[in-house]
């Protein structure tokens, strides 16, 4: 049996819990707290009091007035959100998650093994300590050199005593080590103590409880994909918490009866840890007429990215993390041949560019088909990476650009330019704001008071700066976007605005409007009142890539044409 190792501290036990928000960023705390910490939410406080009276996820949207009301209540806030401002507004306790949590109470009467001696391990132990709480014994997967960890003879998990006392806390937060430990257990009649069911990328990125909130709010039917497995059966628990009632549970034996129902009344949810077997059902669902786009079916894992164990990750030593797919061109994913290539092109940009992550087809490929059926024949090296912002981009092509030498560059960003990076100045990498959030005697340049978009512009400028002297031709796009505009209603507001990009997004929108002398192609509002062109926050769909790859032909096409002409008469290249 799985149970949570954090839960509400004994001294909130009698609190209402209520989260701050109706938005994505309320969402991902919502989902951390009803799984990893199983407590009970009783409401959610809207700030604008524009959804009022409306339910979400089973629970009543409130506003300051009815939350006064509400005795014993606390506001629990995201770490984006400050809480001391909040807490002067509605005049009630406000927290954030990690000062409500305390070690689960049940383990003061097991008898307890560790599972894992690294950090964290140290961490459970010494938490115990303080609370009195006794450790009987440390154990590991295969021991080693280690015969003693904290003053406790080190065992083999295969030595923990399978008694009805016994309670094994898994000492890891890093997903894979907590499924291959999940794995070790399986059939270990003993408590399990983890520190999350659902992992924080799956509650900000899953969709999990939105789509189930599409469902109550549409009065579909939810259909539950479950191997009725430990996990399963936790997951289960939270959704009867919630009063999240389930019309038919199916599993791999009889998942082709939804093939005979209707998607428009059924949304599917898949409770399911393993990312491979997750992904397979969400390829059968897509194989019968469900769709990420439609919001119809979600699982406890990413069921938007592919599971990457067809691609090899390296880190990078300038820009992080990175993608390998061959020697001779390390950080990129090749289409073409480069020995008959006419044309070649460089493509830079986040995860929307980004190739083989997305289960949706990435618009980079439709490009490509275009750019064949136009028998320019290209050679396009992709190097978007996700995560990258306008600095990552620029320091990647000024690298890069000398031997890959290409014709035309595209960099398609600006949302990960949408929100404030830790670092004291906005020119650095993802790499140096993880070290900043990492270590606080790193420094990050001079302070600077720039907007997060004359920074984005101002950098992609300097982009063409470098390419022109390079004798390449950049063109900057400033990709679509959702701002606030776009998300007039509960559902829309609940997937796609955050607390730190939002409200970003519409200065973006404003700017690029009022804008004359842009260097860069404005496709920030192309998909203004269109409906099936995100699958999530901001990664868009396969008809939505479509589009913008048929969007971003036409406005090449005649540079690329001249740029033939240009080659062929001077000789240049195949012909």
């Amino acid at each position: 049996m799985l149970k949570s190792l954090y839960t509400l501290s004994r001294k909130y036990k009698n609190k209402k819990i209520v989260i701050f928000g109706v938005k994505h960023t309320s969402i991902t705390l919502f989902s951390d707290l009803a799984v990893n910490h199983q407590m009970n939410i009783v409401a959610f406080l809207d700030a604008d009091d524009k959804f009022t009276g409306q339910m979400l996820i089973n629970r009543p949207i409130i506003n300051t007035i009815q939350l006064r009301e509400i005795e014993d209540a606390i506001v629990v806030v995201s770490r984006l959100v400050k809480k001391q401002s909040i807490q002067q507004w509605i005049q009630k306790n406000v927290f954030y998650k990690e000062e409500i949590l305390d070690i689960n109470e049940e383990l003061k009467d097991k008898k307890i093994y560790i599972y894992g001696i690294g950090r964290k391990g140290e961490i459970v132990f010494d938490t115990l300590k303080e609370k009195g709480i006794e450790v009987a014994s440390v154990c590991v997967s295969k021991p080693g050199r280690i015969e003693k960890w904290c003053g406790k003879k080190v065992l083999s998990v295969t030595q923990i005593e399978q008694e009805n006392s016994s309670a094994v806390i898994l000492a890891t937060d890093i997903e894979h080590s907590l499924k291959e430990m999940l794995e070790q257990l399986k059939n270990y009649k003993v408590e399990k103590y983890i520190f999350y069911a659902m992992h924080r990328g799956s509650c900000s990125q899953s969709n999990f409880f939105q789509v189930i909130n599409i469902a109550l709010l549409r009065h579909k039917k939810i259909w539950l994909y479950s191997r009725d497995d430990e996990y399963a059966l936790y997951m289960e628990k939270v959704l009867k918490r919630y009063g999240i009632n389930i019309e038919c549970k199916i599993c791999d034996r009889n998942i082709y009866n939804l093939y005979y129902e209707d998607s428009e009344n059924i949304n599917v949810i898949i409770l399911e840890n393993n990312e491979i077997k997750a992904e397979r059902v969400c390829d059968i669902l897509d194989s019968m007429g469900w769709s990420l786009e439609d919001f119809n079916y979600a699982a406890t894992s990413i069921c938007n990215w592919k599971v990457a164990d067809h691609i090899i990750e390296k880190r990078d030593t300038l820009i992080g993390n990175s993608i390998y797919k061959e020697e001779k061109y390390p950080g990129y994913v090749v289409y073409g041949n480069e020995k008959n290539a006419k044309v070649k092109i460089m493509i830079l940009g986040g995860s929307t560019s980004a190739d083989e992550v997305l289960r949706c087809s990435s618009w980079v490929s439709f490009f490509y088909k275009y750019l064949l059926d136009a028998e320019y024949s290209p050679v396009i090296y992709n190097g978007a990476v996700c995560a990258h912002g306008i600095v990552d981009e620029f320091l990647h092509m000024i690298r890069d650009i000398e031997p890959l030498k290409p014709d035309y560059i595209i960099n398609f960003s600006g949302v990960n330019n949408t929100a404030d990076r830790a670092t004291a100045n906005q020119f650095n990498t993802c790499v140096g704001e993880y070290e900043i959030n990492s270590n606080p005697d790193v420094i990050s340049g001079i302070k600077s008071n720039e907007t997060l978009y004359d920074f984005w512009h101002r950098i992609s400028k300097l982009m063409n700066l470098v390419a022109n002297y390079h004798g390449a031709q950049v063109y900057n796009f400033l990709q679509p976007m959702i701002s606030s505009d776009d998300t007039p209603d509960l559902i829309r507001t609940s997937i796609h605005n955050s607390e730190d990009h939002t409200e970003n997004i519409g200065y973006y929108k404003t700017r690029a409007f009022m804008d004359k002398n842009m260097e860069y192609i404005n496709l920030i509002s192309m998909f203004e009142g269109k409906d099936k062109m995100y699958i999530d926050q901001a990664h868009y769909s396969t008809e939505g890539n479509r589009l913008i790859a048929e969007r971003i032909f036409d406005i090449m096409k005649n540079d690329i044409e001249k740029t033939l002409l240009s080659k062929m008469k001077h000789g240049e290249g195949v012909w």
